[in-house]
């Protein structure tokens, strides 16, 4: 028995290693990217937009580098214990959807329209930076499943990249006019709630494990979806401005409804389903039953 725990310790111990030699390989792929677009600006742009534009990127980059390595003993697959020995394709994706965000950060500190008047093509490049971020977003998830390596490591990243990735694009679209100031609170939305609970802790109030909750990862893709097009110079205020309010709406009164959960102020059952949502869902099976007579 103890020679099969001090195997097992062993093993753990070269995981880990192996593990940290993946964040170092991570690590020279994101600053290769990064040196890669610095090159483009540097010859292709203007004096000085190459710097304004990598200082941003690197922050973003710096603060996904530091998230995963401390997430790394998190690479364990879902209720299991043994640390694996390798990132898996999953986490790989979700990375490459970090640099896309990263570079899109970049551009936040550019003198946008000073060169996209003459370059119209560029107008398009902030909405196909992040749809092509978002699209990838369903690969990561689905490959992570196909290969076996769903990890929670990869759960909690994934999550973080969607967040920051709204929140990136927001700014972005804000800044480029498309999107009023207010829609803002998209963008900071999962920061205040988990700043929220964090306070919470802090002051020994009580804090309910929130489940998993399927019509929060479904109003957050089209919140992504929504934000990819209106980066697109197709369509403009007023139409923009009428269209976010629209979105919004239900996907802010989804956070509000999930803090009351995490404050025990919404009465639910073991599912964490408040009571008009199990009425909302028996109304909906017998809508689609009546309909498939």
């Amino acid at each position: 028995m103890i020679l099969i725990n001090k195997n097992a310790l062993i093993e753990q111990f070269d995981n880990d290693i192996r593990l940290r030699m993946w964040w170092r390989v991570a690590a020279v792929f994101c600053f290769l990217i990064l040196f890669a677009g610095f090159v483009l600006f540097k010859y292709y742009g203007r004096p000085g937009y190459a710097w304004r534009w990598l200082l941003p990127s690197l922050a973003v980059i710096f603060y996904i580098l530091v998230f995963l390595k401390n997430g790394l003993r998190l690479n364990r697959k879902i209720n299991e214990t043994q640390l694996l020995p390798v990132l898996g394709i999953g986490n790989w994706i979700t990375l490459f959807r970090a640099n896309l965000i990263a570079i899109l950060a970049g551009l936040l500190f550019l003198p946008w329209y000073s060169f996209t008047d003459k370059s119209f093509w560029l107008t398009w490049l902030p909405g196909i930076i992040y749809l092509s971020a978002a699209i990838l977003d369903y690969l990561d998830g689905f490959l992570a499943r196909l290969t076996s390596h769903e990890t929670q490591l990869g759960r909690l990243f994934d999550t973080k990249i969607d967040a920051l990735g709204l929140l990136v694009a927001t700014l972005v679209a804000i800044k480029i006019g498309q999107l009023p100031i207010f829609y803002l609170f998209v963008g900071i939305a999962y920061y205040l709630f988990q700043i929220g609970i964090w306070f919470r802790g802090k002051i020994s109030k009580p804090v309910i494990d929130l489940n998993p909750r399927p019509g929060a990862r479904l109003m957050a893709g089209f919140q992504m979806g929504f934000v990819g097009v209106i980066l697109f110079p197709i369509l403009k205020p007023p139409v923009t401005t009428i269209a976010a309010s629209i979105f919004m709406t239900p996907f802010l009164l989804g956070f509000l409804r999930d803090w009351l959960v995490v404050c025990g102020q919404l009465s639910t059952d073991h599912c964490q389903r408040a009571i008009w949502e199990i009425k909302l869902q028996y109304l909906f099976v017998a809508t689609k039953r009546f309909l498939n007579r």
